[in-house]
């Protein structure tokens, strides 16, 4: 694919008795870089209910579900900072229907997620946590965690690549370039088919069957792929002055 490279060049007009018409050029360069790499951590995250004649008592049957389902990802080496409350939630309108019936109960609903990156736990997390019977559970999240730092490594080789783009036309032309005076950077992330993330683009989901949630044979959790990719142009100055050039001079690139 050949692409269009333009030299433009600003005339300038000096002061002096025999002024020359020169022109101070700048080489305008595009450049691509994409690199892969693999989700670094999973989450997931399982709700639980509790029920009781008074809130304390609802959420204190739902905490002692949650500490049954915790000290058993604890025992397999999950620590207290893979786990975190996501969402809590008690249901008001039995409270007020116990009032009419003269019976007070109370229901509440807490949602805890678990985030892991060591996904040889993953699939007996995912085990253990189904063995007791949570009240809801969620899908499996990969995600890359670092993403920011990832975008900065590609622009930094979209950039590497413009200048030595820009080296090699300068060479061809036979000028020498000064700094980098500005530049544009466009960064995305692909799924593995090449197709831009939307509404989280640093994130895949994989559903859970939870009654099919049954062990045999190696994981079936295997980390997903990222593209990200970074779209760079460039703009050069060109040392010294070009004269009689016109406003702009298209070169192309092989």
């Amino acid at each position: 694919m050949r692409r269009i490279v333009l030299v433009v060049c600003l005339s300038v007009f000096t002061s002096m008795a025999h002024a020359d018409n020169v022109s101070q050029c700048k080489l305008n360069v595009k450049a691509q870089v994409e690199i892969n790499a693999k989700a670094d951590r999973a989450i997931f995250s399982f709700g639980i209910e509790g029920t009781g004649s008074t809130l304390r008592m609802a959420v204190g049957q739902a905490q002692n579900r949650i500490s049954t389902i915790t000290e058993g990802l604890k025992a397999i080496g999950l620590t207290e900072s893979n786990f975190s409350t996501s969402h809590f939630r008690t249901d008001e309108s039995i409270g007020r229907k116990a009032i009419i019936l003269e019976k007070k109960e109370y229901k509440t609903s807490i949602t805890i997620t678990v985030s892991l990156d060591d996904f040889s736990l993953l699939e007996e997390s995912i085990l253990i946590v189904s063995d007791s019977e949570p009240d809801e559970f969620s899908g499996v999240k990969f995600i890359l965690h670092d993403i920011e730092e990832l975008k900065m490594t590609a622009m930094e080789k979209a950039l590497k690549k413009a200048r030595q783009k820009a080296d090699l036309i300068a060479e061809t032309m036979g000028v020498e370039l000064e700094e980098l005076i500005s530049f544009t950077e466009n960064t995305s992330i692909q799924d593995p088919q090449g197709h831009r993330g939307s509404r989280m683009p640093s994130a895949f989901n994989m559903s859970i069957d939870m009654p099919g949630a049954g062990g045999g044979g190696g994981s079936v959790f295997f980390s997903p792929q990222r593209k990200i990719v970074s779209n760079v142009e460039a703009t050069i100055l060109i040392k010294g002055k070009i004269k009689q050039v016109p406003e702009s001079v298209s070169v192309s690139e092989l």
